[in-house]
């Protein structure tokens, strides 16, 4: 009876923690990396899937896109807006990537005034980045400005978080996984390789 009581603890201790790991997984609108390409355009139906590799976003341009037949509406164009958020700011673009048909990356522009209201909502549930740095970054007419980059990981995935990214008016989010950096590294470290023996 004992052992019973024991095994049953066991179960139920595990289960808390795999819904506690579930709860706080990186997603998507509900969608964890690893996601099949029919639930992502089921679940974030605005991004546009010309490939079977990737799927992207350009808020007025998709979001005009989107009433297709339908009269113009600004209620419509603003739901659409409205629809197609990250931690409450509203996506400027994305791009998601997909590897054997699975999602395996994603990365989403939001405007740089956000930036600290973002932050605050992934450190709300992931707890604090694991790294914050900052760099300084110059205009072309000389202005320069700090840029911070935030680095939360929760198991196998990696969310990088940058204030400015092509320029000062944009926020950069890129989340993907442990494999696909490790993916990334190996391919960089091999171009090096063939760059030193290019002569």
């Amino acid at each position: 009876m004992k052992l019973l009581i024991a095994f049953v603890i066991q179960v139920l201790s595990m289960t808390s923690i795999v819904a506690f790991a579930d709860e706080l997984s990186i997603t998507f609108k509900g969608l964890a990396l690893g996601a099949s390409m029919k639930e992502f355009s089921s679940k974030i139906p605005d991004f546009e899937c010309m490939t079977n590799s990737s799927c992207s976003y350009y808020d007025t341009i998709t979001c005009s896109n989107s009433l297709k037949s339908e009269t113009y509406s600004s209620s419509k164009l603003i739901e659409c807006f409205e629809r197609n958020t990250f931690a409450g700011a509203r996506i400027v673009d994305g791009s998601a990537y997909f590897d054997d048909g699975k999602l395996s990356s994603y990365r989403l522009t939001i405007r740089s005034n956000r930036f600290e209201d973002v932050v605050e909502a992934i450190t709300d549930r992931f707890g604090k980045p694991i790294s914050m740095q900052s760099t300084e970054v110059q205009n072309k007419l000389g202005a320069k400005y700090l840029n911070y980059h935030a680095i939360w990981i929760t198991g196998e995935t990696h969310l990088n978080f940058s204030k400015y990214c092509g320029n000062i008016e944009k926020s950069c989010i890129s989340v993907t996984s442990k494999s696909e950096i490790l993916k990334e590294q190996v391919k960089t470290e091999s171009q090096k390789f063939k760059n030193a023996r290019d002569f």
